[in-house]
C-alpha cells in the first residue's frame, strides 16, 4: 500500500489517499465495516492524533487500486472517536 497524497476537503475533512498494490484485494461492505470499527478504536486511543481530535477533524481514508478504481472510502467522524 502506498500513501499517494493527503487532501484537505470541506467540513474539516483530512483525507489520506492510498493505492493498494495487491490486485487480489476486493473488500465487501462487511469487511469495510469491520476495518472501520478497528480504525475508530485506534483513533480513540491514539495520542499522536490529539490535536486533530481537539479540532474535531473528520479523518478519511480512501483506498484505490492501481487503475485508480476506488476500493473503499472510510470516514471517521468526530462523533465516532469522542
Amino acid at each position: 500500500m502506498i500513501l499517494e497524497r493527503i487532501e484537505l476537503h470541506e467540513n474539516r475533512e483530512l483525507r489520506y489517499c492510498f493505492t493498494v498494490t495487491n490486485s487480489n484485494i476486493h473488500p465487501n461492505q462487511t469487511q469495510i465495516d469491520i476495518i472501520k470499527q478497528q480504525m475508530i478504536e485506534r483513533t480513540r486511543n491514539a495520542t499522536n492524533l490529539q490535536k486533530l481530535k481537539e479540532y474535531e477533524i473528520t479523518m478519511a481514508y480512501e483506498y484505490n487500486n492501481t487503475n485508480g478504481v476506488r476500493l473503499a472510502l472510510i470516514k471517521i467522524y468526530p462523533k465516532d472517536y469522542q
